[in-house]
Parts: structure tokens; sequence; C-alpha cells
């Protein structure tokens, strides 16, 4: 990216102005190019490290010698990549976003420049700053404090469970109904002795294709002898009971019937449905708002956000509708679901 004809001075200013903040409002319009100068002021002797987002193109430029000097800014940060808005952490891309680590000294000027150029869709630039200090409160990162929270409705799976007895090693196919559809859908065909892993590879298309379920089966198998003791001999093996669960949270039973269709097997095959054994609990839906308690002790809540909001669009609204919170949180999604339909984590880094 070229910067010398937005620096030149080649173009009839839009707006001038004295900003508080190294941001420009979001959503100025189309094809348009910022410049923003001034200095930054340490509050501490200690390290810093800043952080920029745009869209779509945005450099950071900074003198770190304590000279005032406005005609010598190295590149801190050069973007060539557009980000959502405020989004620090995004990780696409091979362009920095985050300046590495610097040693400043407090109450010194430095001189810092912004550049900003968009193209077309949405616009913003902004920077933020990291302090690397353990005694500043009310400053970013000086606690490091670590927030964990959590939406979580019953974690009860719907489970169908298929029960085989005078096994053998002929075939069958299972024949799932869907309860929304009524449609039919037909298994792959497995053996009366298959392995869990077997019998969940022919299944899997129904759960994992249907667009009222989209999610993966689990199957466990548990044998028993003639004795009705838990055995891990297959040979041993007399009765086999087959428990199907699908690891996401439904609105409805995943089947309202199940068939059993024979091709060469003699054994005796029984289907009990969810409604028999285990159906799911409700999945998490509806919207939900934040509480925000600041160092004052004043409260705040958020505007209410739909249970599916993706972690950056949260923390933007936490920063908007919380007063003190701007620039002063990380907030990621935990691993703690695999669908957002069976609950919702966060882990909110101050």
């Amino acid at each position: 990216m070229n910067w010398d004809t937005l620096n030149a001075g080649s173009y009839t200013p839009k707006n001038e102005t004295v900003a508080l903040t190294m941001q420009v409002p979001y959503e100025q319009g189309i094809r348009v190019g910022s410049i923003m100068e001034g200095w930054f002021i340490p509050p501490e002797t200690t390290a810093y490290r800043f952080y920029f987002a745009c869209d779509d193109y945005c450099r950071l430029e900074m003198n770190n010698e304590t000279s005032g000097n406005s005609t010598y800014a190295p590149v801190l940060i050069d973007n060539l990549r557009y980000t959502n808005y405020r989004d620090w952490w995004e990780t696409s891309g091979s362009y920095k976003k985050i300046s590495q680590w610097m040693n400043l000294t407090k109450d010194e000027p430095y001189y810092m420049k912004a550049h900003h150029l968009d193209g077309t869709g949405s616009d913003h630039f902004a920077a933020a700053v990291e302090i690397n200090s353990t005694a500043m409160p009310g400053h970013h990162h000086s606690m490091k404090e670590i927030q964990y929270i959590k939406l979580e409705p019953a974690q009860q799976f719907d489970t169908t469970r298929i029960t085989i007895t005078d096994i053998d090693s002929g075939a069958f196919i299972l024949v799932f109904k869907n309860p929304n559809d009524l449609k039919n859908t037909m298994s792959s065909s497995m053996n009366a002795d298959c392995s869990a892993n077997t019998m969940r590879s022919r299944i899997r298309a129904y759960h994992a294709r249907n667009r009222y379920i989209r999610a993966e089966p689990s199957v466990n198998k548990t044998c028993y002898d003639v004795d009705g003791n838990v055995t891990t001999s297959s040979s041993a093996c007399v009765k086999a009971v087959y428990y199907i669960k699908v690891k996401k949270l439904l609105n409805s039973d995943s089947a309202s019937s199940i068939s059993v269709v024979k091709s060469t097997t003699k054994a005796n095959i029984v289907v009990d449905l969810p409604k028999d054994v285990q159906q799911s609990a409700k999945p998490l839906g509806g919207r939900v708002r934040i509480k925000c308690v600041n160092n004052a002790g004043a409260v705040a809540y958020t505007r209410d956000m739909d249970y599916w909001q993706g972690s950056n669009y949260m923390a933007l609204i936490i920063s908007y509708d919380c007063p003190g919170f701007q620039d002063v949180l990380e907030l990621y999604d935990t691993t703690d679901y695999s669908y957002v339909q069976n609950g919702r984590s966060w882990l909110i880094r101050f």
C-alpha cells in the first residue's frame, strides 16, 4: 500500500477536527481516507504495546524516542486486511494488528500518526494500548483478571436403544422416519454383530444431513452373556444393547419411528425410540443480556443479544453499553460445547 498520495494533501479534506481518542466514527462513507496525528503520553514507566483494527487498510506509526519529534515516525503496525470493528485479535492473514512491547517513559510525549483508507462496504479504524504493569488500577491488564460466564440448559440428549438377541453375522438396515417432514431415510447395511463404530458409520448420514438435526451421533454397545453379565468377549455375547445418542439438544425427537429391514440376518432386533428411552432437553434459545459493574460500583446492562451471537459482537456490545469497559476486556468463546444449542460459555479477560 502506497500512502504517499494521502499524505501529500492531494485531496480536499472532508472534515478536520480535534479527536480525544485515536479512532474515526464508524461508517463515514465509502472510498474515504483519514490521517490522525497526536502524542501518546505514558502514565507510567513500563512496557506498552499497541493494537490497530480497521476496514479496509491502515498503518500506525510511532516515534519511540522522547523528543516529541513529529517528523520521524517508524511504522509500528501495517495492516492491509480488513477486520471487524475494534477486533484487535482477528488472526487471519499475515498482516500485523498488534505491535511488539515497547519500553516507554512516564509523562514523555511520543509522536504517533495513523493512516486509514476505505474501499467499499463498512469503514472504521481504531487504536488501543495495553499496559504491562500490575500496579496501575484502572488501566488495561493491570490485574489480568479472567471471568467465566456460562449459559447451559439441561444436558439431556435424545437417545435411542437397539437390542439384538440371537445374534448372527447377517445384515439389516434401519429406516428412520423424520417427525418434522415425515420423510423416510435408510441407513447403510450393517451386520447384527457389528461394532458400535460400525453402526455409527452406517446411521451417521441420517443425523448429520437431516436439516432438523445436523449433528453427530454417538453409539455405545454393551454385550451380555447367557447369565446376563456384561462381557467383552464377542463369542460369549448373546445380547447386544446399542445406545444411539444425538450429541446436540433438539426441539423434537430425532425419529418418530425406526423400522428394521432384514436382508440376511435371522437375529431378533428391537428398537426403543427416544420417547421410551430419553428425549432431548430443550436446546438453548432466546436472548441474553450481561450485567456490568465497574470499579466504582456503577451497574449497567447490555442490550438483549441473541444467544447464538459471536464473541466479537458480544464484546462490542459490552463496550458500547457498559460505561468504563471500552478497550479493557477481551472476550473468547470456550470449547465447552460442540453446538450452541447445548450451551454457551465465554472467558472475559480484563
